[in-house]
């Protein structure tokens, strides 16, 4: 039901993905802030690590003597949209009071957040607590990872195993879809079990009310199929059970077809008919940032990364492939999608079309600190002539399809992940470039999908101690047996005498 004192009021669709130009900065920070009329109150602030968008706003980002570093801005969290189904319009709705959670550019000297007279000093990002949430799938440490948060209203405590049940299935299907299937392996996914007083939720287009433990409703600002909820109760309980959570759904237990995408979480109802493809397009809302790509029936202004201004799309890389071109409506009446009927933003597909596949790739790697999570040795200089060199790097990518490239002086002589290095293959700078090579991106323009470190300077002082040329010779003639004395003396020279022609 509506928090106390709260008003809706039915407004255009949100504006609130839209995006600035990304820029290199130590990491970033994952703000909470409560937004209501009276304007924004920073709550809370945990290094979250990855790369950000940046733009300029109302948050002041400060270093130790308190120098203003620069702003961020804050999106407006109140805004609320249902998909479309069965041709009809979808609706936008804005609350009146609703916590964000942003992701804010951290620069190296950064120190503490400021919002008004209220200042704070992030903490670090914390391992979920012991027994506080439920863990479905693991794939590495928080800080590594992405971290979807599953949360359920309507189920009495015994229905917490039909909510365990829907949630797998919900995953599943999530699996199914690309590109969450290929990247499965940078996902980490839990389960809040928390019981309401009541099955299903309320419906205030119908009178109907429900004690529930998140508050859901239908009806959300007149809109019967609209779900909210109340937000400080659902982001208290995610920052609670899994701080610094990448993702939300709240899965809804009420057969009614319903759902809404917001800024920080997703609600839908666990229907059998649509209640998988519901959950799906609502998070690519907001683990996305994607429009919806059905018309709204009226104007409205800005555009999102899958709703163009222009005839011609934003999507160069992808136009006149795979169906994709510019196709009006989206979301507004004048902007334009990237594909007729091909997408799930669209209607209730299983699939992404080509430029929300590939924007939902940007957003997967924007929430990763970065590709490469350990490398041993670190750069340095290295002198191989006293013995191998073993080289190991782990990244936090998908599970397949990272291609890494190790160079000497600009010379590919290795593609493995991890290799050995011994002084045959000569002195120079070392480096190692990962990057994705995905046919699902054609354009990285922030620079999320590649890593490049280094040098490592390498020399080889003295003699090289590696298989001596005899040895060499006699492995690469695959000899049965060992050259007998007589035999070792013209082996060597024959050796040196190939190895100075190489030279």
């Amino acid at each position: 039901m509506p928090l106390a004192g709260s008003t809706l009021v039915v407004v255009e669709a949100p504006v609130w993905w839209m995006i600035a130009a990304t820029v290199a900065m130590g990491g970033s920070l994952r703000a909470t802030i409560d937004v209501g009329p009276d304007g924004p109150v920073l709550v809370d602030a945990v290094r979250v690590g990855g790369e950000v968008p940046s733009s300029s706003g109302d948050v002041q980002i400060l270093d130790a003597a308190g120098k203003l570093l620069g702003t961020a801005a804050i999106p407006d969290p109140r805004w609320r949209t249902i998909v479309g189904h069965d041709a009809e319009s979808g609706q936008g709705a804005k609350l009146e009071f609703a916590r964000i959670r942003v992701d804010i550019p951290w620069p190296d000297d950064a120190a503490s957040l400021r919002l008004g007279a209220i200042e704070i000093r992030p903490s670090d990002r914390r391992a979920p607590p012991p027994g506080d949430a439920v863990e479905v799938s693991r794939s590495g440490p928080s800080s590594d990872r992405l971290d979807l948060v599953f949360l359920g209203d309507g189920y009495r405590q015994s229905e917490l195993d039909t909510f365990a049940d829907d949630v797998d299935r919900i995953v599943s299907y999530l699996r199914e879809i690309e590109p969450y299937g290929s990247y499965s392996g940078m996902f980490n996914i839990w389960r809040i079990d928390t019981a309401s007083q009541e099955s299903g939720v309320s419906h205030d287009e119908s009178g109907i009310s429900r004690d529930t433990e998140y508050d859901c409703y239908y009806g959300c600002a007149s809109i019967d199929r609209l779900i909210c909820c109340d937000d400080s109760k659902v982001m208290g309980a995610v920052e609670a059970a899994v701080p610094g959570a990448d993702g939300v759904l709240v899965l809804i237990n009420d057969p009614v077809y319903g759902g809404s995408g917001g800024f920080n979480y997703a609600t839908a109802y666990t229907g059998a008919d649509d209640g998988r493809q519901v959950a799906a397009h609502e998070l690519g809302h907001s683990l996305v940032g994607l429009w919806d790509e059905y018309n709204y029936g009226y104007d409205g202004s800005g555009e999102g990364p899958n709703c163009a201004t222009s005839s011609s799309g934003n999507w160069d890389e992808w136009f006149g492939s795979q169906d994709v071109a510019a196709f009006q409506e989206c979301s507004y009446n004048q902007l334009y999608r990237p594909t007729d009927q091909s997408c799930m933003m669209n209607s209730l597909l299983d699939d992404y079309c080509p430029v929300c596949r590939q924007e939902a790739i940007y957003a997967l790697y924007a929430h990763l600190p970065g590709l490469i999570s350990s490398l041993e040795p670190a750069p340095g200089p290295l002198d191989t002539s006293v013995g191998d060199v073993q080289f190991a790097v782990a990244t936090n990518g998908p599970d397949s399809g990272l291609v890494h490239e190790w160079t000497l002086d600009g010379e590919i002589i290795s593609s493995d992940p991890d290799f050995e290095l011994d002084c045959d293959e000569g002195e120079g700078e070392l480096m190692l470039t990962v990057y994705d090579d995905t046919p699902w991106v054609r354009a990285d323009p922030y620079e999320l999908m590649s890593e490049t470190v280094g040098p490592w300077t390498i020399t080889v002082g003295g003699e090289c101690k590696t298989t001596s040329a005899a040895e060499e010779l006699f492995e690469a003639c695959d000899c049965n047996t060992a050259p007998r004395p007589a035999q070792a003396g013209w082996l060597l020279a024959l050796a040196l005498l190939v190895r100075r022609r190489r030279g």
